[in-house]
């Protein structure tokens, strides 16, 4: 192998693994060398020079093999790209579908949540009502059997008061009854001991009667026996002294009984005359007695009107008080029925709403992946372009023509390495924000594939801070 053959092979080290200016540096020290062993060394030594139709051919080739390796490589990495795309594409509608289907099962999940939440509200919200509708009627009950109760009560004691009223009429009417009965007693005893005193001063007047008729019988009875005895004296004959003696005797003696007789009706009349005192005292003592009696049972007969008149109005007051009491215990329940159905009222649940409906989620937006512009192929290169007259020493003339190599290689691949980064790479605009040319390095979108000359190594080198 010569050294244009190295040189040539050497031009096929762009897709080496080694740093391009290591590349670049050994490309030129071939160049070098072949350039040396075809002008016969280096220096001052003099020659006649290389045959440029020569170095020409093999430039012109070298440029047409880069020519053809750089379309080629051009539409590998077109296609590369296209299917990179493909992939991405691919790789972006699953990862689309992925997060849909998570973005709706986290939806349907919250949703999920939400109506189990509601649905166990309203479950603890109906038993709430249950309970309260159980609480209200149990307060019904409680209210009817408190006013059952109550009135129960309340009958009784009107039906007491009613007993009392009665047995206080009864006792009124008994007492009434009484002190009339002690009246007419009082009446009767007094009328009996009226007729008693008078039956005993008619006694005693008859009584006394009696001893002046028997007196005025007895003294009747002497006078004719003194007129029998001065008759039986005249008709014995006697006369003169003794016959007056005799009967002045029989005189003397009709007399003193007379007197004595007169003696003993003045005592007995004086003694009627006392007896009779004595019973118009007592009839007057029991006159007295009566009157007394029957103002006493005046006043008890006023006294026990007072007393039951009394009695009808604590009874009125004790009903109205009963009343009162039955009104203000019939308020006391409905109060406490009230308190009651409040307090089971502030227990109630309020009625759970269903809540803001959660929003379904917004459609994840898909990038827009744009497909490289398909390349074009340039104009190959020509031959001779950029050859000129060498120096006249072998080693300027060497060294000048690796110059002109390298920028006629270089010049015929400033095409390709100036492209647009859309030419060879593809800028997603993603939910990564990835701006990345695909098929070359990050952040040298610019810059041409591999393989394009020594200007994109250059540029390649530089960019990535090799040199």
């Amino acid at each position: 192998m010569d050294s244009f053959e190295m040189y040539g092979e050497l031009m096929n080290q762009y897709d080496s693994l080694l740093p391009p200016g290591e590349i670049r540096k050994k490309i030129l020290d071939t160049a070098l060398m072949g350039l040396e062993s075809k002008g016969g060394g280096g220096g001052g030594g003099g020659s006649s020079g290389p045959d440029w139709d020569v170095v020409a051919d093999l430039q012109h080739r070298q440029a047409m093999n880069s020519y053809d390796y750089d379309w080629e490589n051009t539409q590998r990495q077109y296609n590369h790209m296209l299917l990179q795309n493909e992939a991405q594409k691919h790789d972006q509608l699953v990862q689309h579908t992925y997060q849909t289907a998570q973005q709706k099962q986290q939806w349907m999940f919250t949703n999920a949540q939400q109506e189990q939440k509601y649905n166990a509200e309203m479950a603890a919200f109906n038993k709430s009502e249950r309970l309260f509708d159980w609480q209200v009627d149990m307060n019904h009950i409680s209210v009817n059997m408190a006013r059952d109760e109550q009135l129960a009560q309340t009958k009784e004691r009107y039906q007491a008061l009613s007993f009392e009223t009665q047995t206080a009429a009864l006792q009124y009417g008994a007492k009434k009854t009484d002190l009339s009965l002690q009246g007419l007693g009082a009446d009767l005893d007094i009328s009996s001991k009226r007729t008693a005193g008078q039956r005993k001063k008619q006694g005693l007047t008859i009584d006394q009667q009696t001893k002046r008729g028997q007196a005025a019988a007895q003294s009747v009875e002497d006078t004719v026996k003194g007129m029998q005895v001065a008759g039986q004296v005249e008709a014995k004959g006697q006369a003169g002294g003794s016959a007056t003696k005799q009967y002045q005797s029989i005189v003397a003696q009709s007399s003193r009984l007379q007197a004595a007789k007169a003696y003993e009706l003045n005592r007995s009349d004086l003694a009627t005359r006392l007896a009779l005192n004595g019973v118009d005292q007592t009839m007057a003592e029991q006159e007295a007695a009566s009157n007394l009696s029957n103002a006493k049972i005046g006043a008890g007969v006023k006294t026990a009107d007072l007393e039951y008149a009394l009695g009808i109005k604590q009874r009125d007051a004790t009903k109205l008080s009963i009343g009162s009491a039955h009104d203000r215990a019939n308020k006391k329940i409905a109060h406490d029925q009230y308190a009651a159905n409040v307090q089971a009222d502030f227990n109630r649940m309020s009625q759970p709403t269903m809540g803001i409906p959660i929003p379904k989620p917004l459609e994840i937006p898909m990038a827009t992946i744009l497909d490289p512009i398909v390349p074009v192929k340039g104009k190959p290169p020509v031959w001779g372009a950029g050859m000129g007259a060498g120096p006249s020493s072998a080693g300027s003339t060497a060294a000048g023509g690796i110059g002109a190599g390298a920028m006629t290689v270089g010049g015929a691949m400033m095409g390709a390495a100036a492209m647009p980064a859309a030419t060879f790479g593809v800028t997603a605009v993603n939910a990564a924000g990835a701006g990345v040319a695909l098929g070359a390095a990050p952040g040298l979108g610019f810059l041409g594939p591999v393989g394009l000359g020594l200007m994109a190594v250059g540029g390649i080198g530089m960019a990535a801070g090799w040199w």
